[in-house]
């Protein structure tokens, strides 16, 4: 569970050791054990509910909480593992550090080696390059702002890992983050080649890394058009560590992409096992359904998202285009008007708003985005979407050229002259069944 601050002012290193400590839990004993991800432990951050309805909603056996409290003359940290069925402490302890940075340099791993000691789990090294304290410190503080919900944040972010592998090229966690946010933030024919380069540097430091050989799965199925090489990363991900969400959802991504559709579902389920309560894997659960041309099952889904998450664009746009597939114009278009918070009469008024804000966000990013594309669809402007498919594709746009061999969004364009031309590019064959 999150760790409790008990500072007068949010600490930005303090609430990246959560993040830290979970990595560290899943890089040493991801064979072993499933460590439930940020996203739904989470939602009980400060909860005073008890450990047994905690464990509960989240399918875990034991939870791992602590506190940590700076003082003028030292840090003080406190963690305890209770075993959910009982409520009982298997193991706590209680660390008083100095007040410099080297206080996170040993305190996650140490932490991490008590708990698979009470586990009874064999030890594991963790990373194989240890920064320095001062180094480690700028790494955590960085973690924070990679999960901040702003650009500005990110990019600080981003900077903030920019320096750690400027001191500590070697450090596999960093290269881990500084790839996502680069993926986040930049176009993809400024950060494609650099991001590979250091993913694969990464895997050859830390051959063991399974979240480098999943961040690299991303790069390759989203972005370099290379869908065996997904594929393939993907699976040396799940074998290093079969109980991680991520890995499962990436996979399920690679199964939709390849027609895996039932495949595809399975893997979703199991990433839901480790995450039960991420809106984010709930919606991407309903667009596999939507791929796999399930569009009672993908608004299924994506509803429940939106009792999770009411806010979701991911969820809202699911039902969106699966209402469109299904004839129910009346919920498309109550859906385009939630999507836009515009007034609108019809849905080609809403296709003509998102072809403003789709062209909008890529001339400002400076790359053709895919997504421009869905909107000419449907206004009946095929030789239009179609250019701007094959410049997004050609710009490493992610959405839906990854998907567009069996993307229902994208029908009305198969039969184009030019359509082949996109699956070439996207480094995809035409699916037997659409």
């Amino acid at each position: 569970l999150p760790l409790q601050d008990y500072g007068e002012t949010a600490d930005p290193v303090l609430q990246g050791l959560t993040d830290e400590l979970i990595a560290q839990l899943s890089q040493s004993y991801g064979g072993q054990i499933g460590v439930i991800a940020r996203s739904s432990s989470g939602r009980f951050a400060g909860s005073d509910r008890s450990a047994a309805e905690i464990g509960a909603a989240l399918g875990a056996d034991y939870l791992l909480t602590g506190t940590v409290q700076r003082l003028p003359e030292t840090t003080r940290v406190t963690a305890q593992l209770v075993r959910v069925n009982d409520e009982t402490n298997v193991w706590a302890d209680l660390y008083d550090h100095g007040t410099s940075a080297t206080a996170w340099s040993h305190w996650a791993r140490q932490v991490t080696a008590d708990v698979g000691s009470a586990l009874g789990l064999p030890t594991d090294p963790g990373s194989l390059v240890q920064p320095g304290p001062e180094v480690y410190e700028r790494y955590l503080e960085g973690i924070y702002y990679a999960n901040a919900s702003t650009r500005e944040a990110r990019a600080r972010g981003l900077e903030l890992m920019e320096g750690v592998l400027d001191s500590e090229p070697n450090f596999t966690p960093a290269i881990l983050v500084w790839a996502r946010l680069k993926r986040n933030l930049e176009a993809p024919s400024a950060f494609m080649p650099a991001v590979a380069e250091r993913l694969r540097h990464a895997i050859a430091v830390e051959p063991r890394s399974a979240d480098a050989y999943l961040e690299l799965a991303r790069l390759q199925l989203l972005h370099l058009r290379d869908l065996g090489g997904a594929a393939r990363s993907v699976e040396r991900a799940l074998d290093l560590s079969p109980r991680m969400a991520k890995a499962h959802h990436t996979h399920a991504m690679v199964l939709s992409a390849q027609g895996r559709h039932r495949e595809a579902f399975e893997a979703m389920q199991r990433a839901l096992l480790f995450d039960p309560l991420s809106a984010e894997l709930v919606s991407h659960r309903g667009w596999s359904h939507f791929l796999a041309r399930e569009y009672t099952r993908a608004i299924e889904h994506s509803q429940h998202a939106l009792e999770m998450e009411p806010k979701s664009p991911v969820a809202r746009s699911c039902i969106l285009f699966s209402a469109i597939e299904l004839g129910d114009r009346a919920t498309a278009l109550e859906q385009a008007r939630l999507l836009s918070g515009l007034d609108i009469a019809s849905l080609d008024e809403y296709w003509r708003a998102a072809l403003e804000a789709y062209a909008a966000e890529s001339r400002a990013d400076g790359y053709t985005h895919g997504m421009q594309a869905l909107p000419l669809v449907h206004l009946d402007r095929h030789d239009e979407a179609m250019s701007v498919l094959l410049r997004a594709c050609r710009d490493g746009s992610s959405w839906p050229i990854a998907f567009a061999a069996v993307d229902p969004r994208l029908d009305p364009l198969r039969d184009h002259p030019r359509f082949d031309e996109l699956l070439a590019c996207a480094g995809l064959a035409r699916a037997p069944s659409v």
